[in-house]
């Protein structure tokens, strides 16, 4: 009788390995900015951590660094023996135009600030190797990491003191993301890139994969960044969902780990400086066409925000009213 009553006991529920803890990383002017650090319990003690800091996406006027896919994703990070990061950074297309933003550039401008000082505080309070951080971000943030690493290469003047001195990321990871220039600018780079893996899906509407005007500027897209890496010798990896729309900046966080992970062994670990270019053609592409393509290709994006509902700061957005959780 004692051996069934103790089978039938409820397991014990285990601790959550992961801890996640928000730190604020900046104040701008009435903006408190915040970053989500994710550790695992056996690495919290650890020296020389690698680093993965994500930027969210939504066309840099809404989105959150807290969504139940992007945790899913730096969960991972996490168990890899990473600190995991996700930022906020201020949105500069919001109806108020708080920020004076006059262009794509401008709006790009506030989030790389941001994404430094966000690096900044990591490599100043954490016990990490400043060698080994990545970024990954899809959309916006996509554009942001890749924005930051193009203006790092050229020194740009807006950086200067923000990042230690000679600091370059060790890897990114771009789903659906560009490289943004002033009209009639050439893509120059006085220092070469770190490694990058290029994701996109090739009917991306919302950051399309071939270049053009876009908000005044002229935005360098993914076969276009591929064909200058692959002249120059950088190294990179360029991942194309044929057929696939504007999702890719989504369904990476929770379907290319193995992608992500090779990335991170192939490039920064082993330091191999090979191209690579791959082209999954699917019998049925990703697509955010509409709510129920959205819901069965990304659920844990769209579905995922009413974990985080009390959590988000909604202080400069408009907190959806009119959405079924």
């Amino acid at each position: 009788m004692l051996g069934c009553n103790a089978s039938a006991q409820a397991p014990m529920v285990q601790a959550d390995p992961v801890t996640i803890t928000t730190y604020d990383y900046a104040i701008k002017g009435q903006d408190t900015l915040k970053i989500d650090i994710y550790l695992h319990q056996d690495y919290k003690d650890a020296d020389n951590l690698p680093v993965m800091l994500y930027v969210h996406g939504g066309a840099f006027s809404m989105g959150s660094r807290k969504n139940a896919a992007q945790e899913v994703f730096l969960r991972h990070f996490a168990e890899q023996g990473f600190l995991a990061a996700s930022m906020d950074y201020r949105l500069g297309f919001n109806e108020a135009n708080t920020y004076n933003v006059e262009n794509l550039i401008d709006v790009e401008r506030l989030a790389t600030t941001d994404m430094a000082d966000a690096t900044r505080f990591i490599l100043d309070n954490f016990k990490v190797n400043p060698e080994r951080v990545l970024a990954s971000g899809g959309s916006a943030g996509a554009m942001t990491i890749l924005q930051m690493e193009y203006d790092l290469c050229n020194d740009a003047p807006y950086l200067k003191g923000l990042l230690p001195e000679g600091f370059n990321y060790a890897g990114l990871i771009s789903a659906a993301g560009a490289i943004t220039l002033e009209p009639g600018k050439e893509l120059t780079w006085p220092k070469a890139p770190c490694p990058i893996m290029l994701m996109a899906g090739s009917e991306d509407t919302a950051v399309p994969v071939h270049s053009g005007e876009r908000l005044g500027m002229y935005v360098i897209a993914l076969y276009d960044l591929d064909k200058n890496f692959t002249e120059n010798n950088f190294p990179h990896w360029t991942y194309v969902e044929k057929g696939a729309d504007h999702v890719v900046a989504m369904t990476h966080l929770t379907n290319n780990f193995e992608e992500s992970d090779k990335f991170y062994k192939y490039y920064v670990v082993d330091g191999k400086k090979g191209n690579i270019f791959t082209e999954l053609a699917d019998y049925e592409p990703g697509s955010m066409a509409d709510v129920m393509q959205m819901v069965k290709y990304t659920p844990l994006y769209i579905l995922g925000y009413d974990k985080y509902l009390n959590e988000i700061d909604w202080s400069n957005l408009d907190k959806p009213t009119d959405i079924v959780y």
